[in-house]
This record gives structure tokens, C-alpha cells and sequence, in this order.
């Protein structure tokens, strides 16, 4: 479920003035209204006279609520009543200060509308453009046209008179049957001026109500009527399906009390992830439990999703195609050809030009209704399951209907459009439509329609023709039922749903004094889930769904208990709740009797639908009752506290002494009497009378006021109880903080010894990283004191080294790293020329020696010889040139000694460079 943040806020609990706006005048101001009597309070006999159906006393439009107080609809806004708050609290400071200022020139926080009404309101309902607000009795039902809230917000808060029609003057009367729902279509060409009502009525006639503003004849006559238990034993489609008028009997029927209507409800919301047979779908439920459909049931002009034109034309053109075999039944096949006939005048007409004043946000497509097959659709059903042999008298209160999933597959196939955005909304809804039955005893029956409702219509039959009633009985699969409450049998109990803004298969239950919430969306997830696998894991699936259906189905929680502070149950019934999810407000929910206004806030949960089904899963496994002792939790180190609803005062406390003697006199006193009233007293069997019965109607009050006082004293006291016990266990825990803090300073000494010494340990560090932060700067600077500028003589030393290498060829930039890579040089190879040289000088002195004769010097003598040997190897070739001898010799030692000295000059040039590429 979702968590509970607080309940009731304070400025909408009493005596703010808030709170006024959902409080009877008589209940906190005995001064006379000075209204009209009819719209101040109801008459006493309209008020004594029982009622059973649903109690829809709230409706809202964004944060504007209307409420039905006595017989008043009041406007409120609970954004503006929330936001003075706040700014009230925000500069008086404290609460004694905040109801000071608010006595003092206040306002009043809501508006009355006036609307000349003479029943008791039972219902309201808005229209989802917010132009129009349907205000029903038990047999009559007017539409009021609803100003904006700027011009309601405006003025002095004086009462404020509506523009109200009356709806069907001789159709909805008081004669006639008692309305039982007025529901406004899902796909209705809604515009400022304009609107779809569909009205249903006890003795099962259904009425569609295209509304236009500049039209009264609109108000006054229904575009289409059709009498349900004339149709259900319809054979043709031209037969004539109207209600009975005014004045004229209806006979007798077979159906008159099977078929009493209990409540409708469209399948679906006009949304475009549900299937779209589903929002033209009317499910009407009966008292005894039989379920019908209406399929398509559309006004005149209506406005299509994006999605259902698609999905149906491509639907029945599948099954068209697959009923082509001899096999099929029929009535099936006839069908099916209708539903096609229907389809295929939709997409052969142009769209209608939408208006000028159409809401932005609804559809901008207008089509009209198909004329073929007929307007009137088949009334399908009944839808029946299987009951427990204990509750065979069932007593329907209400039905809830959770459309079934577009298909996305038929959808996406042969279209143009994108259609992706819908696979994050259908993720989690189910292929089948869920239906919901609420009954007075408090049990809530949850079924499963697995085939789904489609549009069908009754054969045109010829005439003389003999015909039989087609309508077959289906069957729904009970999933579970589930009891709310105590289940204690009485009409006086008139639960109703309302639907979740978030999760569609979340929905809440109300009461006569009680809201309770319930989940349907973990066990749709996993359903669908199991439904979708691949066919690889068809086995074992029988098993898995029968234990998917033996599992907890619906997870139910109680959200409030407006039982009064003496555990009896109100007098009135509470008014079915209102949740809204605005960032104004919050995630809220909202409902109200007599007493005042009961409310809740939620925890806005993740807008993701899965994170949303596991959140509430996870959270509802544990209890969360208002009136449950304080749970204390813990989760990791956090203690987390279940909120509890606030101490209430009786309304007993706020309703004048003088309330339950108003009309003593007129009704227990004899007009011969009433003289001696004001006489002295006298005993007289007369004025025991009046005595006796001033007693029995005090001794009521006082009981109730005794009570009252009773359950205060007891919550005080257990209030001082409460807070005696919790000031004990914080005094265990700082006990327990103490003993751990002594364990401490025994083992490092006290608090100044264990903080010096982490101050030392602290220091010592900082030394240490004092340190060895000047011995890496000291390396950094060694290592980048190449970087600072050069002296002169560094400078001429460098150019110097960079002239010697570029005259042996050298590159004074390359990096030398190993002697394999100096053979390469141009030097290196000047000096392998000079070895070779030498070489082939020696051999050749050797040579000239052996010719010369053995006597000569060895050429292997050493290295004292060369330059002998040389020498005299030249002379002789010389001598054959005709140089002197000694001219000779001399140019040949010349030659060796330069030789020798490049020798040594490339070697110690070598010698430099390595040293210079090892640094």
C-alpha cells in the first residue's frame, strides 16, 4: 500500500478555517442562516426518510473541491486553504497567536452555490472538462454550469448562484424509477458548451444526454433511451427499445427484479493503452450479482483515442479472415460481419471539423456515430460466477472495471504511426478485463473476463418472421473474494470504489465508517507475466497459475477508521473518497460526514509502474491501523515511526445544547399545554409527560457527552502513560551511551588523555610529512635544475661540443644508447676506411719485404714497425715514380701522424659522447 506520510493536516482539522467548509452551520453557530430554507438545510421530512444507495457527496476539479454540506454545495480550494495556512503559521509563530489571527477579519475559506434543488442531494459528479456538475437526488438530477475558479476565488465569499438545467423535467421525477448513476461518456466531444451524460436508473432504462448549452432542448429529451428489459428479450434491432413515459404503466416483466439495477460503470477512461472496445463498454451491475454489457454505446458525435480506430479496424479484419471456415457458428459469424460493416464506416468517413472551444487535451478527431448496423448495441450477458454455497442472496453496492491492454502487436502491424511510447504503459496491465463487485455486507468479489466484451448489435429480422432471444449466458472467473470489515448485513452500509491516480489496478473501498485500500497490481504483474512467456516454457504453466491463483490475490489495508471516540458507528455514511496526486497537495486522499473531514496523505511513490507494484507489495505486508500502538521499526540506523491518526473530538463537543430541543414543543407539547410552559410548574400527569420526554431526548445527549468526556480522560491518560514510557527508554539509552562511554576511557584513559593524545599522534605526522615533502622538493630541484639558464661559459661549451659533432656528422640531438648504433655514423665510417687502409699497407709492405729477401724486417714484428714498414712499402712504390727517397719517407710519417692524431681525436670524441648520453 501506498505509505502513509500523516493523516488528517492541520489546516483541515478543527478550528482552522479550513475545516469550516466541511462542517454543518448548526453544528458550530446556533445563529439562523440566512439562506433560503431549502438551501440551508433539508426538509425534516426529506431527512427522516431512508435512503440506500451510494453516498457521492465530493467532487473536484484539480484542487477545487465541492462538497455537499446539509442540501449546500460549497466550493473550497484546498490549494489556496493549504497555502494561507502555511502563511498564517509562518507569521504568527505560535498556535495561540495563529487562532487569534484568525478570528480577527477572516474570510471565509469556502463559497456557497446556490441551486434551487428540493431533494436531498445524494451525488455529485464533474465532467472530466470541468464545465459541467451533474447534481443528483434519489429521483431527479440537474446540471449545473460551473463558473472558472478565478471567478469563484473573486468577491466577498457571498453565495453565489449557478446556472442549473434540469435534466429530463418529465423523464427523472420523483413517479418515476430512482436514479441510480449518472456516469459522463469517456469519449464524448466535450467542449465548453457541450458534454455526453449517460443516466441509469433502478428499473434498468439507460439514457444517453448530449448536453449544449445553447440548446434547452438538449436538457430536456435523451438522443438515445433504451429500456434494458426490453432488450434483453429483443430478437431485432427494429424493435422499439424506449423506456415507458410519464404517466404510462410499464406491465408486468419477468425480469423486474433480476434486472434491478445496482450500479454502472464504463470500461475504461478514454486512455489510449486500454482496448478500444473498452471505453464504449457500459457494465451495468444488478442487485442480485448478474452483470450485462452495453458494446458500443456512443453518443451522436464522439471523439476516438489514437489508438482505437487501429486497433479495432485491425482486429476484426483478423477475424474476419479466420471465420471463413464452414465451422464457425452463425451467430458468430454474423457478428464478427458486423462489427466489420461498423469499422468500416468509420474509416470510410471524413472526421467532422472539430470546434472552436474543444478542451486542448482531449482528442481533436470528431467522428460521428456509424449508422449501420444500429445505435442500439446488444445487451450481452449475464456475465455469472460461481458463488459459495453461504452466499447466495447477494446485494451488489457498486462496480469497478479495469479495462484490459491494447493489443500492441495488432496495433504496430501495417501502420505508419510510432506506437512506442505505449509499450511502458501496457507493461503491466493485463489482457483481460478485471471486474470488481462491492456488496452491503462489506465482501468485495474480484472476477476475470477472459474473452473480453466486443461491439455487437441484433439482426435486422424480416417481418412474420419467427425469432428467439439470442442472449446466451457467460461465465466469469471468480478470482477471490475477500471480506471488509466486520461484514455485518444492512442496507444503512453502501460501500463504492474509487480509483488510484497512479496504479490502475490499485482502488479503494468506502464504507459507512471506514476507507480501505486495494492491490490488485503485484498479482496482475505477475499473471501477465506468466500469461506472455515464450511456448519453450509451456510446461509446468497449469501448475504455476494454480498456484499464482492459490497466492494472495488482493492485498487490502485499512486507510482510515472514522469510528466516533466511543467505537460506535456515525449517523451519517461517509462520502465516497476523493485521491488526488498534485504537486500542489500532494498524494492525498480526501472523504467527509456530518463531523467534519477526513483526510490522508501518502508518500508520492516513483512514477514507474513496476517500482510502484513492488513499493506498495513491500509496504503493505505489514499492519498500519490509525488506532495501533506506535511501531518503532529499525532499519539500518534510522528508527522509523508509523504515523498515527491525530485525537479527534467528538462532534458531540461542537453541536449546540439547544439543537435536540429546537422542536421540542411543536412535536411533544399539546397546543393546550404550551401556556403553562411559561407558568409556574405544577405536578399534574401533563407535566410528567413533558418531563418524561425532555428526559429521554436529554439523557441521549448527556449519555454521548459522558462518553465523550470518558474517552478524552482515558486518551490523556494514556497520553501521560506513553510519554512516562518513553522518557524511561530514553534514560535506559543514555545509560546505555554512558556505560559505553566508560568502557572507552578505561581502555584509553579519560576524554583529555585520549585527546591529547590523538593532538601528538597528529603533530607527529605532520612532521613526518614535513619531512619527507622537503626531501622530495630537494629531488625535484636536482632533477629540474636543468631547466634554469645557462652561464656563458656553458653556453660556449655546449656550441663547441654541437660544431665538433656536426664536423664528424654527428646529430648533437639523437640520443646514443648503444655502440651497435655509432657504425652508422659518418665518422665511424671515415675511420673503418683509415683500418682497412692500414690493413692492406701492411700486407703490401710484407709482400715488398719477402721480395726483397729473408734479412728484412718482419711485418709481424709488432706495432713498433708499422709505420717502418709503411714507409718503406711507399718508398719503394715511390721510388718506381722517381720521388727521392727521402722526400718520400718524409710525406709518408707526415700522413701516419695525422692518421694517428684523427685517431685519437675520434676517440676521445666517442669517449665524451657516451659519458654525455650516460647522464
Amino acid at each position: 500500500m501506498p505509505k502513509i506520510i500523516s493523516y488528517t493536516p492541520p489546516w483541515l482539522s478543527r478550528p482552522s478555517p479550513g475545516s469550516q467548509a466541511f462542517i454543518s452551520i448548526q453544528n458550530h453557530d446556533s445563529t439562523p442562516s440566512k439562506l433560503p430554507s431549502h438551501l440551508s438545510s433539508p426538509r425534516r421530512e426529506v431527512v427522516d426518510q431512508p435512503y440506500y444507495g451510494p453516498h457521492r457527496l465530493l467532487a473536484r476539479r484539480g484542487t477545487e473541491i465541492f462538497v455537499v454540506i446539509g442540501n449546500q454545495i460549497r466550493w473550497t480550494d484546498l490549494g489556496m486553504i493549504k497555502n494561507d495556512w502555511e502563511e498564517q503559521t509562518y507569521h504568527a509563530g505560535s498556535r495561540s497567536k495563529l487562532l487569534e489571527h484568525q478570528h480577527e477579519g477572516q474570510l471565509p475559506t469556502y463559497r456557497v452555490l446556490l441551486a434551487p434543488i428540493y431533494q436531498q442531494i445524494r451525488q455529485l459528479t464533474i465532467s472530466p472538462s470541468g464545465n459541467f456538475l451533474a447534481i443528483l437526488t434519489e429521483h431527479t438530477i440537474h446540471v449545473a454550469i460551473l463558473p472558472d475558479a478565478s471567478h469563484l476565488s473573486a468577491g466577498d465569499g457571498s453565495p453565489l448562484k449557478l446556472k442549473v438545467h434540469q435534466l429530463g423535467p418529465t423523464t427523472h421525477v420523483i413517479p418515476q424509477s430512482p436514479l441510480v448513476s449518472a456516469l459522463w461518456h469517456p469519449l464524448a466531444c466535450s467542449t465548453a458548451s457541450s458534454d455526453c451524460l449517460v443516466t441509469i436508473t433502478a428499473e434498468a432504462a439507460v439514457r444517453v444526454w448530449e448536453l449544449d448549452r445553447s440548446n434547452n432542448w438538449s436538457f430536456d429529451r435523451p438522443s438515445l433511451a433504451i429500456d434494458l428489459q426490453k432488450l434483453v428479450d429483443g430478437t431485432s434491432c427494429d424493435e422499439d427499445f424506449q423506456p415507458s413515459g410519464f404517466g404510462k404503466s410499464r406491465g408486468f416483466s419477468a425480469d423486474a427484479f433480476e434486472m434491478e439495477v445496482s450500479a454502472a460503470s464504463f470500461g475504461g477512461k478514454g486512455r489510449e493503452e486500454e482496448d478500444g472496445w473498452a471505453p464504449m463498454t457500459l457494465w451495468i451491475a444488478m442487485r442480485n450479482a448478474d452483470v450485462y454489457a452495453l458494446c458500443p454505446l456512443l453518443p451522436s458525435k464522439w471523439r476516438p483515442t489514437s489508438t482505437l480506430i487501429p486497433s479495432l479496424s485491425t482486429s476484426v479484419v483478423s477475424k474476419l479472415a479466420s471465420i471463413q471456415d464452414d465451422s464457425v457458428e452463425p451467430d458468430e459469424k454474423r457478428a464478427v460481419e458486423q462489427q466489420f460493416e461498423w469499422v468500416q464506416e468509420i474509416d470510410g468517413e471524413e472526421p467532422l471539423p472539430s470546434s472552436s472551444d474543444a478542451e486542448p487535451s482531449l482528442p481533436t478527431q470528431t467522428r460521428s456515430r456509424p449508422v449501420a448496423p444500429s445505435a442500439i448495441p446488444r445487451l450481452q450477458g449475464p456475465f455469472l460466477f460461481d458463488l459459495e454455497e453461504n452466499e447466495v442472496d447477494l446485494d451488489v453496492s457498486d462496480v469497478h472495471v479495469i479495462a484490459a491492454k491494447v493489443n500492441a502487436e495488432d496495433l504496430l502491424s501495417g501502420e505508419e504511426e510510432d506506437y512506442t511510447d505505449l509499450e511502458g504503459l501496457i507493461e503491466d496491465r493485463l489482457s483481460s478485463t478485471v471486474i470488481c463487485l462491492a456488496t452491503t455486507t462489506g465482501r468485495v468479489h474480484v472476477c476475470l473476463d477472459p474473452e473480453g466484451v466486443s461491439g455487437q448489435w441484433l439482426p435486422q429480422t424480416r417481418k412474420s418472421a419467427f425469432t428467439v432471444p439470442v442472449g446466451e449466458p457467460k461465465d466469469l472467473i471468480l478470482v477471490e473474494s475477500l471480506e471488509i470489515g466486520n461484514g455485518e448485513p444492512g442496507t444503512e452500509n453502501w460501500p463504492t470504489f474509487s480509483q488510484d491516480p497512479i496504479a490502475p489496478y490499485d482502488f479503494y473501498l468506502t464504507s459507512k465508517a471506514r476507507v480501505d485500500y486495494l492491490s490488485l497490481s503485484s498479482w496482475a504483474s505477475r499473471l501477465e507475466t506468466e500469461l506472455l512467456s515464450p511456448a519453450s516454457s509451456d510446461t509446468g504453466r497449469d501448475f504455476r497459475l494454480k498456484v499464482l491463483c492459490r497466492d494472495e490475490i488482493i492485498l487490502a489495508e485499512e486507510i482510515l477508521d472514522c469510528s466516533d471516540s466511543t467505537n460506535e458507528k456515525p449517523s451519517e455514511h461517509l462520502s465516497s473518497a476523493l485521491i488526488m496526486n498534485n504537486p500542489e497537495i500532494g498524494y492525498f486522499l480526501l472523504t467527509c460526514s456530518a463531523s467534519g473531514p477526513y483526510a490522508t496523505t501518502f508518500d508520492t511513490p516513483d512514477t514507474t509502474s513496476q517500482t510502484v507494484i513492488l513499493a506498495r507489495r513491500n509496504d503493505s505486508l505489514g499492519p498500519n491501523s490509525p488506532d495501533a500502538q506506535l511501531d518503532l521499526t529499525l532499519s539500518g540506523d534510522t528508527i522509523i515511526a508509523s504515523p498515527r491518526a491525530p485525537y479527534e473530538p467528538s462532534p458531540i463537543f461542537y453541536k449546540p445544547a439547544t439543537t435536540l430541543l429546537k422542536h421540542f414543543s411543536s412535536a411533544n407539547v399539546p397546543q393546550r399545554h404550551r401556556a403553562a410552559l411559561k407558568q409556574e410548574i405544577r405536578l399534574s400527569p401533563s407535566t410528567l409527560d413533558i418531563m418524561t420526554a425532555a428526559h429521554r431526548i436529554l439523557s441521549s445527549q448527556t449519555s454521548q457527552l459522558e462518553q465523550a468526556a470518558a474517552e478524552l480522560f482515558r486518551r490523556c491518560d494514556r497520553l501521560r502513560e506513553e510519554l512516562g514510557d518513553q522518557v524511561r527508554q530514553m534514560a535506559e539509552l543514555s545509560e546505555r551511551i554512558q556505560r559505553n562511554d566508560t568502557s572507552v576511557e578505561t581502555e584509553h584513559g579519560d576524554r583529555n588523555s585520549r585527546c591529547e593524545h590523538r593532538i601528538a599522534k597528529a603533530r607527529d605526522r605532520q612532521q613526518s610529512l614535513s619531512e619527507r615533502y622537503e626531501a622530495l622538493r630537494r629531488k625535484v630541484g636536482r632533477a629540474t635544475a636543468g631547466t634554469r639558464e645557462l652561464s656563458t661559459k656553458e653556453k660556449a661549451w655546449m656550441s663547441e661540443i654541437t660544431n665538433l659533432a656536426t664536423t664528424f656528422g654527428v646529430d648533437s640531438e639523437m640520443e646514443v644508447d648503444v655502440p651497435e648504433a655509432q657504425t652508422d655514423k659518418p665518422v665511424a665510417s671515415r675511420f673503418e676506411v683509415v683500418l682497412d687502409l692500414a690493413e692492406s699497407l701492411l700486407a703490401e709492405a710484407g709482400e715488398v719485404q719477402k721480395s726483397q729477401g729473408p734479412d728484412s724486417p718482419s711485418p709481424q714484428k709488432g706495432s713498433s714497425l708499422l709505420r717502418t714498414t709503411s714507409n718503406a712499402s711507399s718508398v719503394s712504390r715511390m721510388s718506381n715514380l722517381g720521388v727521392p727517397p727521402k722526400l718520400q719517407k718524409a710525406k709518408i710519417e707526415e700522413a701516419m701522424y695525422m692518421v694517428e692524431r684523427e685517431a685519437a681525436v675520434i676517440s676521445s670524441v666517442m669517449t665524451r659522447l657516451e659519458r654525455l648520453n650516460g647522464h
